[in-house]
C-alpha cells in the first residue's frame, strides 16, 4: 500500500488472510500505529520504492488518497512503475477525492493544504490505459436521481 499512513487497509488485508503484506510511507510517525508485526513497513517515497522492486513480482498495489498529494507527472510514474512490477494477474487500486462532487471540488479538497490538484477520474483512467492497464472507474456510492437510486459499478 503506497502512502499507507496508519495502515488501515494493510490491517484489513492481514485480517482476511493475505500474506507478504507491506506498506510504504514517507511519514514514519504515522506508521507506528500499525498493530500487526507481520506487516512490513518501508519508510520511503512511493515511486522510488516501486523503482527498486523487480518486474512481475507483486499481485496487488494500492494507494488510497495519496495521488492528490503529488504532481501529476509523479502519478504517471507511479502508474507506469506499478504496471512494471505487477504480475500478469496483478491489480492496481487508486482512490482519490472525487472532483465530480461539487462539495469536494469547491470546498473539502482544499481543507488539506498538502493537496496539489483534484484529479478527474477520466484523466486517471487515461493514465492507467496509457501505462498498459485495462482500466475501470468504480463509483461506489449511490446517486439519487428523482426517486431512483443508481449504483455505479
Amino acid at each position: 500500500d503506497i502512502g499507507c499512513g496508519r495502515g488501515e487497509f494493510l490491517e484489513l488485508l492481514y485480517e482476511n488472510g493475505f500474506k507478504n503484506i507491506c506498506g510504504v510511507d514517507i511519514n514514519e510517525e504515522m506508521t507506528k500505529e500499525i498493530k500487526y508485526k507481520d506487516i512490513t513497513i518501508y519508510i520511503d517515497e512511493g515511486v522510488e520504492f516501486l523503482k527498486k522492486q523487480p518486474a512481475n513480482s507483486v499481485g496487488l498495489i494500492s494507494s488510497f488518497h495519496m495521488v492528490e498529494h503529488i504532481d501529476f507527472e509523479k502519478v504517471i510514474e507511479l502508474i507506469k512503475e506499478s504496471f512494471r512490477i505487477l504480475d500478469d494477474e496483478g491489480i492496481l487500486i487508486i482512490e482519490s477525492p472525487n472532483p465530480e462532487n461539487i462539495k469536494v471540488s469547491t470546498e473539502s479538497f482544499y481543507l488539506d493544504y498538502t493537496h496539489k490538484k483534484p484529479i478527474p477520474m477520466d484523466l486517471l483512467k487515461f493514465a492507467f490505459e496509457y501505462a498498459g492497464f485495462k482500466a475501470k472507474i468504480l463509483r461506489l456510492h449511490k446517486q439519487k436521481i428523482g426517486n431512483t437510486y443508481l449504483k455505479y459499478i
